[in-house]
């Protein structure tokens, strides 16, 4: 080879290959810069602290105790202009009114108060005794339950503002699956949680089927967290937060609010639901009631018990709900778990759907169904439908 191939033949090879030589390099550059470093660094500091004191903690502590937000976290920096926590590192009105505008306005909350805010959830969430939470309306007193929020931020709003803020004489119950699938899952449960902790006798959660890890590794919610915080133990903090939900709510002894439906069990009754498990991240996988009431959904026309096709709890009839409701003397079940055109809508004879997450696209609109206390013995349903804010 004389020279001037060998000249061509370095000139091709640089050419091919030194453009990719000099993205190897400004990428292991921009890996190891000194301020990454120290952040990778710091994240490892603090996981191992939390692994520590989580090996040390008896199984009757909140999990968020691992979590020493006064030592483990940096002040608030001077310039930080989102919301702070009251003396004594309590929520209360104003900071859950500044959350939601910070939110609104594309803040991220930093890692101390996000901690925070889970810790008092968690803490809120003990309190509740059983997996079946019980409502009683007074008179003139509603509540509106909402269905899947899916993380739509702007939509969950848009309830708020059609629907009034909760207060004393309007109560909500949300209807689970809050996370997964929307862009803004982290804002629509912080702010609930944060909702629920500062309004316990205002604001309600049920548990949906989302609320467990292996569908939030799926659909969406743990890379969120992950991009957002990258940290695993926030992660395990939200699933102990997700395991202490409760299964159900019964509305004035009347009304029965599950995320997806009935159980094949023998004579399912309430007694079942308030005997179902909770905290130390419970997950729906680990007991078959608790899936059933999550996953299970009502067949439009036919009866008995069939297998579901998501894989999860049953397909249950109207004989099945007759059945139940006469058990348990009970007026009518409200449920989620299902998209549907019309927000809500009734699906089978004491079977009602209400879905929240409306999707212009698909045309799917909102719902909300507010229940009303009456002078007899039965309350009154009402719909109400709206479209998805873009």
């Amino acid at each position: 080879m004389n020279l001037q191939s060998m000249s061509g033949l370095a000139s091709s090879l640089q050419e091919k290959y030194l453009p990719d030589c000099r993205k190897t390099i400004v990428a292991v550059q921009e890996k190891f810069r000194p301020e990454k470093c120290k952040k990778s660094f710091e994240n490892i500091t603090f996981q191992n602290k939390v692994a520590l004191r989580r090996s040390l903690k008896t199984s009757s502590s909140p999990l968020g105790s691992c979590v020493n937000t006064s030592v483990d976290f940096k002040p608030l920096p001077e310039d930080y202009g989102g919301p702070r926590l009251m003396e004594g590192n309590k929520m209360d009105e104003d900071f859950v009114e500044n959350l939601r505008l910070w939110y609104s306005n594309g803040g991220v909350l930093p890692s101390v108060l996000l901690y925070r805010v889970l810790q008092q959830a968690e803490l809120s969430l003990r309190k509740i005794p059983t997996s079946l939470v019980e409502i009683q309306l007074e008179e003139e007193k509603i509540i509106h339950v909402c269905g899947d929020i899916h993380g739509q931020y702007k939509d969950l709003l848009n309830i708020f503002f059609l629907k009034g803020e909760p207060g004393r004489d309007a109560l909500y119950l949300f209807n689970g699956d809050i996370v997964d699938r929307g862009p803004a899952s982290i804002q629509c449960m912080v702010l609930l949680l944060a909702l629920q902790a500062v309004y316990p006798d205002h604001v309600f959660i049920n548990r949906g089927n989302h609320e467990a890890a292996s569908m939030n590794i799926k659909d969406g919610f743990y890379k969120e967290l992950m991009e957002t915080y990258n940290d695993n133990f926030l992660f395990d903090l939200f699933q102990e937060v997700f395991s202490l939900l409760p299964a159900a709510t019964l509305i004035s002894d009347k009304v029965l609010v599950l995320h997806g439906g009935l159980s094949s069990v023998h004579d399912f009754n309430l007694e079942d639901i308030r005997r179902i498990p909770r905290g130390n991240g419970f997950q729906p996988d680990d007991n078959d009631l608790l899936c059933d009431i999550l996953w299970s959904d009502p067949m439009v026309i036919g009866t008995g018990v069939e297998e579901n096709k998501r894989g999860g709890g049953i397909m249950f009839g109207s004989d099945v709900t007759a059945g139940f409701l006469n058990r348990n003397n009970l007026q009518c079940i409200v449920r989620s778990h299902t998209e549907i055109h019309e927000g809500c809508t009734c699906i089978h004879p004491g079977c009602y759907t209400v879905f929240s997450a409306p999707n212009k696209q698909k045309g799917i609109l909102g719902g909300v169904l507010t229940l009303h206390p009456t002078d007899t013995d039965k309350l009154r349903l009402e719909g109400f439908v709206f479209q998805q804010i873009l």
